[in-house]
């Protein structure tokens, strides 16, 4: 993070890396007090066909939540789990569904079971009639 929380230039500074190509993305996220509430503002990747958006949804300290940095290849312990990242799963896109994505984790015990595990998040459109 660069700057202060409550100073409306304050960015998140995310080192993104697809395939052969990197890339800095800077959303920014700050604390307006007139407001009372998080600020936000998205970074926005454009592409020929689509854009993707980057935007913090909350802050919460690290030292609050147990979690671990996954490195495509390399494992890491969670618990008593031996956790891998090894690539990302993206579902169809614009054909009536819900935009998909999740992550493919190899996941083992300290007993020798293990398998593949793809949590994902969705997000569907809204049609005209939900507003």
């Amino acid at each position: 993070m660069r700057g202060d929380l409550e100073s409306p230039d304050n960015e998140i500074i995310l080192s993104i890396k697809d395939g052969d190509k990197q890339y800095e993305a800077h959303p920014k996220l700050y604390w307006a007090k007139r407001m009372e509430s998080l600020m936000k503002k998205p970074h926005i990747q454009r592409y020929l066909f689509y854009d993707l958006y980057l935007a913090r949804k909350q802050i919460q300290p690290l030292s609050e939540i147990p979690g671990v940095k996954l490195v495509r290849g390399q494992p890491s312990k969670l618990g008593g789990l031996t956790v891998t990242f090894t690539g990302f799963d993206q579902g169809s896109h614009g054909h009536g569904g819900p935009m998909r994505f999740g992550a493919v984790l190899q996941v083992a015990d300290s007993a020798g079971y293990s398998g593949t595990i793809i949590p994902q998040y969705s997000i569907r459109r809204r049609r005209q009639d939900d507003l």
